[in-house]
């Protein structure tokens, strides 16, 4: 604004703004009110997951299905008598037959119970390893134990040899014999090589001949 008054001068004059301070009013927050405030992203609460993506995605979840009894039986019994395939030029065709018979056997699904588990291979090959090294022969009668070690049982009358083996040609072996009317038992950890002096005071071979 100009003001004409006095000569040769001109007088400016600016209107005056007020600019006294505001008071803000304190509002209490809430969730609620985050969540019901206009905004172009929408609020996610903080129990919740989602994907922000322009393009839709696909999550694939894969789970491992559960073998049955069946499969199980089978794949353990097709590994065991795959791995006899590999020594059989060493093995007596009788007693490759013999193996083969009592792994079908052993893994019947109409004598399974629930909760064994099929043989253990690497227990089967220090059963097989101590046959072709001489340490044992005959014609056992085999078992599982419920772990899946394979026990080995040799009969001789009222006599029995029980081994059972474990991974790395390690066994334990039960000798059950009457002497003088007299019933005995024997039992020790070994080596399946050292059986046959381990079992040298029992006369083990009688066993191992089918005597």
């Amino acid at each position: 604004m100009c003001d004409g008054q006095g000569e040769g001068k001109l007088q400016m004059i600016y209107p005056i703004n007020d600019f006294s301070p505001q008071t803000a009013v304190a509002v209490p927050f809430s969730l609620e009110i985050l969540e019901s405030a206009p905004s172009p992203v929408r609020y996610i609460p903080h129990d919740r997951s989602v994907v922000v993506s322009e393009q839709p995605r696909t999550v694939v979840r894969q789970i491992a299905k559960s073998k049955s009894t069946r499969e199980l039986l089978f794949d353990a019994t097709a590994e065991a008598k795959h791995w006899t395939s590999q020594v059989a030029m060493r093995l007596d065709p009788q007693a490759r037959l013999s193996f083969f018979r009592q792994l079908d056997r052993l893994h019947d699904e109409s004598e399974w119970f629930e909760g064994d588990r099929p043989i253990a291979l690497e227990s089967y090959k220090s059963f097989v390893r101590a046959y072709l090294c001489g340490s044992i022969g005959g014609k056992p009668a085999l078992a599982l134990a419920q772990d899946g070690r394979l026990i080995a049982i040799w009969q001789n009358g009222a006599d029995k040899l029980t081994i059972e083996f474990f991974p790395r040609d390690k066994v334990r072996y039960l000798v059950s014999r009457t002497d003088d009317g007299a019933r005995e038992r024997f039992a020790g950890d070994t080596s399946s090589g050292r059986l046959p002096q381990v079992l040298s005071p029992f006369k083990g071979a009688c066993w191992f001949n089918g005597s």
